[in-house]
């Protein structure tokens, strides 16, 4: 306020009247001055934005993106993989990676290809593996097995009825008794992983390896149920159970006459039979050479011995000379399993164990992450009749 004689509080009035006209006025100036530099800069941001590498067309809809954009944060989404766990998801991401793809020719990596960073997807392509069959074709599993072994008592000898004559002695008959005897078998797998792996890549990769160690050892059990020797800590499979029951196809002529094809399966079907085991989940095991060489296979009245799953339309299931089959390429050319597979135990104490460290063996100093998965089973065949193998048949 200017110095002058105050009087009245009308004479105040007229002066604080002046004063805020006065200081309005200032600011005025002040706004239009503002105004017309903000003009001037925004007439050399529109003349520059042509050669702006930053600048995408199209995103002055909504302003958010030049609002939003920040050079640091672009060098560090790029230099992250764009992180969309950002809580700004990165606003910088889809200018950066249009700008650099117009202004460059990215399929040349000296013409700018090395600028545009690549995308890693997150979904894994599967490896294309074997199957597990077992399960599928009935196998009895037993878990939250303890102690060891595990036995389970089982008849093998009846008692034989007679005919008696009036007043004569009862002939005496004995029932027989055996066991099956189980016993744990360690199943494992050790995968090494470097810290830097599990830093650098997205959170999956601890859950894909998990995941393929489990299927890993879901397939080794497989074998060993079907095939295992009993060497080396491996359990016996159904092939090699002592009694197993057999038929020969020497003679099957699969390009001449059908009749030999239908008497062959006849045959093998026929050693199930006569063991007085053909009952419960029947069913054949093969690999997909030993399917495809039955496929065009006929039996005596010209019918196909072999159905394949049809798709969706209500057609049969998969089925072999009247039985379910399963595949499983695990299996040789010359192996074709037929019986009950209801007769196979599978026994389990504790099922499937995963662990993760980072200390176990020299893990500490190799910056590693060592994933184990374990788990003790062991099979046992119920009955030996239960089931029977193909000899000199091999598939092509």
């Amino acid at each position: 306020m200017t110095d002058r004689n105050i009087e009245s509080l009308g004479d105040l009035h007229d002066a604080l009247s002046s004063d805020v006209t006065s200081e309005i006025g200032k600011v005025a100036d002040r706004v239009a001055a503002a105004e017309k530099r903000i003009g001037d800069v925004q007439a050399d941001l529109a003349e520059a934005r042509e050669s702006n590498p930053f600048y995408v067309e199209g995103y002055e809809k909504t302003g958010e993106a030049e609002k939003d954009f920040s050079i640091l944060r672009a060098i560090r989404g790029w230099t992250s993989n764009w992180n969309v766990d950002d809580p700004k998801e990165y606003p910088e991401r889809d200018l950066v990676m249009e700008a650099t793809t117009k202004a460059n020719n990215a399929g040349v990596d000296t013409a700018g290809g090395f600028m545009v960073p690549g995308q890693f997807m997150d979904d894994m392509i599967p490896l294309l593996e074997a199957k597990s069959v077992l399960v599928s074709l009935g196998a009895s599993v037993v878990d939250g097995l303890v102690g060891s072994p595990v036995t389970w008592p089982k008849v093998t000898g009846t008692a034989t009825a007679y005919w008696v004559d009036e007043g004569a002695a009862i002939t005496e008959s004995q029932l027989a008794f055996g066991q099956l005897s189980l016993q744990p078998h360690g199943l494992a797998a050790l995968v090494p992983m470097t810290n830097r792996l599990v830093r650098q890549t997205s959170g999956k990769v601890e859950q894909v390896v998990r995941e393929r160690i489990a299927t890993s050892l879901a397939l080794k059990m497989d074998l060993a149920g079907l095939k295992g020797t009993g060497a080396s800590g491996e359990p016996i499979g159904i092939v090699n159970t002592s009694g197993i029951g057999s038929n020969d196809y020497t003679s099957l002529d699969l390009l001449g006459d059908d009749q030999t094809v239908t008497t062959e399966l006849e045959n093998h079907i026929g050693v199930v039979e006569d063991a007085n085991a053909l009952d419960g989940r029947l069913g054949w095991a093969m690999n997909g050479t030993m399917k495809r060489y039955f496929r065009n296979a006929l039996d005596a009245d010209g019918r196909p011995l072999l159905f394949g799953r049809q798709d969706g339309s209500g057609g049969p299931q998969d089925s072999f000379y009247g039985y379910p089959f399963a595949i499983s390429n695990q299996l040789a050319n010359t192996d074709l399993i037929f019986g009950n597979f209801a007769d196979l135990l599978i026994a389990q104490w504790g099922g499937l164990l995963i662990d993760a460290s980072t200390e176990a063996g020299d893990s500490f100093s190799k910056q590693e992450t060592l994933i184990r998965a374990s788990m003790e089973v062991d099979f046992g065949v119920q009955h030996a009749g239960s089931f029977a193998i193909a000899n000199n048949l091999t598939a092509s």
